[in-house]
């Protein structure tokens, strides 16, 4: 199956559009699953979850050309959590313990931000 190369905006707008609404595997990955654990009619809900954030940041010139690839992932002790690759640049993790992670994948070590989604919001927009 062909990869996702989705501007955050472009993804934006196909979610807006219902395209992301399905529940079976084929439209799952167009929007950007590319490795999950959890179950795949649970992925829906998931990108349903992950969509309020990107849309929240959409409009952040400092993302305006990343892409959008996600990824459920389950640790060998903890709860199943998602992430968001954006492009080479940023991992984001969402987590229901914290909030928001991200990690500017230059550096995946060490966190650039930990808080609440709209803190989260906030510095997206604060690095433009």
């Amino acid at each position: 199956m062909k990869e996702n190369k989705l501007t955050v905006k472009e993804w934006c707008k196909k979610f807006k559009k219902g395209e992301f609404n399905k529940s079976d595997t084929k439209t799952q990955i167009e929007a950007g699953w590319f490795d999950w654990f959890c179950f795949n009619d649970e992925l829906v809900d998931r990108t349903k979850k992950i969509a309020k954030f990107l849309n929240q940041i959409k409009n952040c010139s400092v993302i305006n050309d990343l892409t959008v690839s996600l990824k459920n992932n389950c640790p060998a002790t903890g709860k199943m959590y998602d992430s968001i690759l954006l492009s080479e640049k940023y991992t984001i993790i969402l987590d229901n313990q914290i909030p928001i992670t991200i990690y500017e994948n230059s550096n995946p070590t060490r966190p650039k931000f930990s808080g609440t989604r709209i803190d989260a919001v906030l510095w997206f927009k604060k690095k433009e």
